[in-house]
């Protein structure tokens, strides 16, 4: 009975256990993420405006169904990353810049001096953002890249 259970216990070592690890290593990297308990896909790329990197801005994939789930994220340095689930997307882009020359002064609390400020413009026509004409097909894969060039002249 000894040698019998002597053998169970090296099988067990010798073959299951690696076999149970590898099984369980090689599912970790398969994961997909997920964005409220659903698969999700990680897409990323660059925004330019007038041929420019959008320097600071907001990306926003609404879905183009009846659920309308939105997703953001911030744009710098003409470049974003956001996570959302596959589908057909609404895609909106905010993006705003200092106009030269203007500034508005602003009282400081408790009678700390005044502070001037400078005044701040939305420079991205309507179309790629309240009444936005762009739509992106999000693949159901792992990563994806999509860059969006938007212009003034349009």
């Amino acid at each position: 009975m000894k040698s019998t259970c002597r053998l169970f216990k090296t099988a067990c070592v010798t073959t299951l256990i690696p076999m149970i690890l590898v099984s369980v290593t090689s599912n970790l990297g398969c994961q997909q993420s997920t964005v409220g308990g659903r698969p999700a896909v990680e897409v990323s790329g660059t925004v330019t405006f007038d041929g420019d990197p959008i320097e600071i801005g907001t990306l926003f994939m609404e879905s183009d169904d009846a659920e309308q789930r939105g997703f953001s994220a911030p744009i710098k340095n003409g470049t974003y990353s956001i996570q959302v689930e596959p589908g057909p997307k609404k895609v909106q882009i905010t993006a705003s810049r200092p106009i030269p020359g203007r500034v508005q002064i602003v009282s400081g609390p408790d009678g700390m001096a005044p502070q001037e400020l400078p005044v701040y413009e939305m420079y991205i026509p309507e179309k790629y953002n309240s009444k936005t004409e762009l739509r992106f097909q999000v693949e159901n894969q792992k990563k994806q890249n999509s860059d969006f060039a938007i212009s003034s002249k349009d």
